[in-house]
């Protein structure tokens, strides 16, 4: 490309570029920048001529890259991360200004204790934004590096795409919630037996791990047969099984201010070889920089310090 064809390229229509090449449709793109479908095509026809090529391919399932597009496709996340910390530069976010949308994502076993502060502190500081506060899901990971999810909260490290930011905000430290009329409430230090010998109920956290729950594996490793009750994503229903069958469930400390009446957390930091990890913030590389990411982070991650 020559040096007076890339002076015409603008920063939108790399951006363009980047969402049709991640959902394959001008509709879908259209969407997301919130532009119309014929503006889209205008936008790739004068793309195609600056670049000298298609680009794009219409196939049955979409669009289809072609080879020369493929390798910006490979260029572009670093090039607009780039550019976007040049034009944020100097610039500055007032929270009391804003009226977006502020979305977040949390991990299932999370959520709970996490939403109501994260709430009202959040509408303290951004009083006329929309807040959408929700769980963990199946396509989080592809929305947070797509920033329609601003931040998302989960335990970590998670096997995820580099293009998203890993960052600790505080250890994970894992307690048993049970009713304090249960026996293990008034029994002082407990002992991995004692828990292999209660019900347990667990949460599945399908957006954090698969198959079997750390608890299971702990016990087993042991030679421990774990007596499983309850199996749910439903914290509530997790409550209702330690109230009205006595078992153990096993959570993270930051419910502690969120638990029921006449429930008490167990200490296991003394299990030996028990499971270390760190409750995170999530974001988009490309974001890193924005002064609006940084208000965020700051807000909500000094709120899960807080609650720790």
């Amino acid at each position: 490309m020559k040096e007076s064809e890339m002076l015409k390229l603008d920063f939108n229509s790399l951006k363009l570029l980047k969402i049709l090449g991640e959902e394959k449709n001008t509709k879908r793109a259209g969407e997301r920048l919130f532009i119309s479908q014929p503006a889209v095509s205008k936008s790739l026809r004068k793309l195609r001529e600056q670049f000298n090529d298609q680009l794009f391919l219409r196939q049955k399932h979409g669009l289809e890259p072609t080879p020369k597009c493929d390798q910006l496709l490979r260029q572009l996340p670093d090039v607009l991360s780039r550019l976007e910390a040049i034009f944020e530069q100097g610039s500055s976010f007032n929270p009391e200004d804003y009226s977006g949308e502020i979305n977040i994502h949390i991990n299932t076993v999370l959520c709970y204790p996490l939403m109501e502060p994260l709430f009202k502190t959040l509408t303290k500081s951004a009083p006329n934004a929309t807040i959408v506060i929700q769980n963990w899901s199946h396509d989080t990971e592809v929305k947070i590096k797509t920033n329609q999810v601003d931040l998302g909260i989960n335990f970590m490290p998670l096997g995820i795409t580099k293009e998203i930011v890993q960052q600790h905000v505080v250890a994970a430290q894992f307690k048993l919630c049970c009713s304090t009329e249960h026996p293990m409430s008034r029994k002082g230090s407990i002992t991995p037996q004692d828990v292999g010998s209660m019900p347990l109920a667990l949460m599945l956290m399908p957006d954090y791990h698969q198959g079997e729950t750390f608890a299971e594996t702990y016990l087993r490793a042991r030679d421990i047969e774990p007596r499983v009750l309850l199996r749910t994503d439903k914290i509530g229903l997790c409550y209702q099984a330690v109230r009205k069958h006595h078992c153990l469930f096993p959570v993270s400390h930051i419910v502690r201010h969120s638990i029921p009446e006449n429930m008490t957390l167990l200490d296991i930091e003394h299990f030996e070889d028990g499971p270390e990890f760190s409750i995170g913030g999530f974001f988009a590389h490309r974001s890193r920089h924005s002064p609006y990411l940084t208000w965020l982070k700051g807000l909500v991650f000094d709120t899960i310090k807080h609650l720790s």
